[in-house]
């Protein structure tokens, strides 16, 4: 990739990377796999042609490279290898991830596909994968353990890797014909703030729970009352029926509260970050289960859109009028624990690089300009952002753009220490393309 689209590459990055924009990074929405043939193998693990064929569409789709073309299937081959490698060396390494890392980026993943492909429609998404979203989730866990256990050796790799003023100064210097004119950008940070559950809406919702478990104490029919009242429309539909399950595929309460439980025994109301859940254990063999549940979700628009907007018009007059800091507003207040810890920073976003749907957000901001609170694309909550500098459309240089500069070349030697390293690893470990 040359030079110039590596920096527009990270140039655009910046502003909607951080919302959660954009497919869920999974193996299949569907979570299919079809045993269709070996087209690899690395260690123990099988690369399958239904693998190859999944990343070369997305790779088509986000590249809009046509993926018969001259080299891109080698290509994506070699970077599945290549992640196959490093989880294999994560292995012997024993390389480790919470479950609470995996759940949450199994929700986000879901979130993302429940937003991008089927507008926040659960019965949608239930209806047209065929299948339930905790069955969804429960098929995704493992494909996303091993690339957390990817990220994780990785980024390991690289993290100590830096680089030197001076280092940066040739890195410019032998890029600087290449970097060609640069987009008119923003330094952008974000405050961001999301409905909240407060203790009356979890307290309605246990209520909730409570009552539908004495109806069943009394006689009522499970199925009946979880396709009435459970709020996990895919198992809700089919009685609230889960399938069989081994040990590892729930969150960690859900799993404590089932494993607890004789067959044909109900839980108390168990809390999990989806809800509440009344657990029924139909049968077990072994360490696997047959489960079912109703699920009463907790309402989080408890905290009205009203308050968000008048909390942000707040904040944003603080601003304004110079009694706060924007970054220290943002390390405050902001929803997102992420973007909280920087303050609030998103990067230097250039404008003609956003999606055309967010651009009229960012034109005609001026140095020190607040938007007015903004609904959240793809989400409920609202945002403001803040442009700490402006710079128009200019011939890169150490002066204005250092920051991006020094990024681009840091990105430059973590890649050559990189491909160092896999090229190691392919000496190191078996592999074999079928």
């Amino acid at each position: 990739m040359a030079t110039r689209q590596r920096w527009m590459g990270w140039m655009a990055a910046g502003l909607i990377g951080a919302a959660g924009f954009g497919p869920a990074a999974v193996a299949s929405a569907q979570g299919q796999r079809q045993l269709d043939g070996v087209v690899a193998v690395v260690g123990d693990e099988p690369i399958l042609k239904s693998d190859l064929d999944t990343q070369l569409a997305q790779f088509q789709a986000t590249r809009g490279v046509d993926p018969s073309g001259d080299g891109v299937r080698k290509q994506v081959l070699d970077a599945l290898i290549n992640s196959k490698l490093i989880l294999t060396r994560a292995y012997i390494d024993s390389v480790t991830v919470t479950e609470q890392e995996v759940q949450a980026r199994v929700d986000q993943s879901y979130r993302q596909v429940l937003q991008g492909r089927f507008n926040g429609d659960e019965a949608l998404l239930a209806r047209t994968l065929g299948k339930q979203p905790l069955q969804l989730k429960r098929e995704w866990t493992d494909d996303i353990r091993k690339d957390l256990l990817v990220e994780k050796l990785r980024a390991k790799k690289v993290q100590n890797v830096s680089v030197s003023r001076r280092e940066v100064q040739q890195f410019y210097e032998t890029n600087r014909d290449s970097l060609g004119t640069l987009p008119a950008t923003i330094d952008l940070y974000r405050l961001i703030l999301t409905p909240e559950a407060d203790e009356s809406a979890k307290a309605a919702a246990l209520a909730k729970a409570r009552g539908l478990l004495d109806s069943l104490r009394v006689g009522a029919d499970f199925a009946d009352l979880a396709r009435r009242y459970s709020a996990d429309p895919g198992s809700g539909a089919q009685g609230g029926d889960l399938g069989w399950a081994a040990r590892g595929t729930f969150v960690p309460p859900f799993e404590a509260a089932a494993y607890a439980l004789k067959p044909g025994e109900l839980s108390a109301p168990t809390e999990t970050q989806f809800g509440y859940h009344i657990i029924q254990l139909v049968e077990r063999q072994g360490e696997r289960l047959h489960l079912r549940h109703i699920l009463v979700k907790v309402d989080a628009s408890a905290v009205g859109q009203d308050q968000l907007v008048a909390r942000l018009d707040s904040l944003r007059q603080l601003v304004l009028t110079g009694k706060a800091k924007f970054t220290d507003l943002a390390r405050k207040y902001s929803s997102s624990k992420e973007e909280a810890k920087a303050g609030g920073e998103i990067g230097m976003v250039a404008i003609d690089q956003v999606d055309p749907v967010y651009r009229p957000l960012l034109e005609g901001l001026k140095e020190g300009d607040v938007t007015a609170p903004e609904p959240l694309p793809g989400g409920e909550g609202y945002q403001l952002l803040y442009a700490r500098r402006t710079l128009p459309a200019h011939q890169a240089n150490l002066t204005d753009d250092y920051a991006q500069l020094e990024s681009l070349a840091l990105q430059q030697k973590q890649s050559e220490v990189y491909s160092a390293w896999i090229r190691q690893l392919r000496t190191d470990l078996y592999w074999a393309v079928k």
